[in-house]
């Protein structure tokens, strides 16, 4: 009954998370930090070295959704990347409900941003699944983002969870700037 409720609250949910489509829970690509924090409740630094631009926040507009959000914030470009991870979907060895809820939050993410592709195959590094949004591909995305990807993260059989990115049409060229300056520094 438990995964009958969030698939449920996948498909009612999801046209309210993204009803503010250039404004993904209230951020814009290219806001500085300081502006984020305007509009966030809280932002936390994450440090790690081969990350040293993560940050996790919360949202004044979230959604039950997600328990997870952050941004990847660039010193000159601001926010380059803006993403949340979903609660954890508990499934059958098959990941039925998991495949089931994510197939239902994409359908409604397609009803906003159009044309999708779906990528799906198993690598060295294990299964991947996910739906990715390209202007490039016909996609009706806001004009300061290049990609929109929604994936599902496995953590074991029958269970994982969803996640949802905004790339900037900077994302490519910023990461490569930011990995530069962290090998430089050694």
């Amino acid at each position: 009954m438990i995964k009958f409720f969030l698939i449920v609250d996948f498909l009612f949910l999801s046209m309210i998370v993204f009803a503010q489509q250039s404004q993904p829970f209230g951020l814009k690509m290219g806001m500085t930090l300081n502006e984020a924090r305007d509009v966030c409740d809280n932002i936390i630094h994450f440090r790690a070295v081969e990350v040293p631009d993560f940050y996790y926040f919360k949202p004044k507009n979230g959604s039950v959704l997600f328990c997870d959000y952050y941004v990847r914030i660039h010193s000159k470009q601001g926010i380059y990347l803006i993403g949340a991870e979903g609660n954890i979907i508990y499934s059958d060895k098959k990941d039925t409900e998991i495949k089931a809820a994510f197939n239902d939050f994409v359908l409604n993410i397609a009803n906003i941003y159009g044309s999708y592709e779906i990528v799906d195959y198993i690598d060295a590094t294990g299964y991947l699944y996910y739906a990715i949004w390209e202007r490039e591909k016909g996609s009706n995305i806001p004009e300061d983002m290049s990609k929109i990807i929604v994936k599902i993260i496995s953590l074991s059989q029958g269970m994982g969870y969803i996640t949802i990115e905004y790339y900037s049409l900077y994302e490519a060229s910023t990461e490569e700037e930011v990995i530069d300056i962290d090998y430089s520094m050694f």
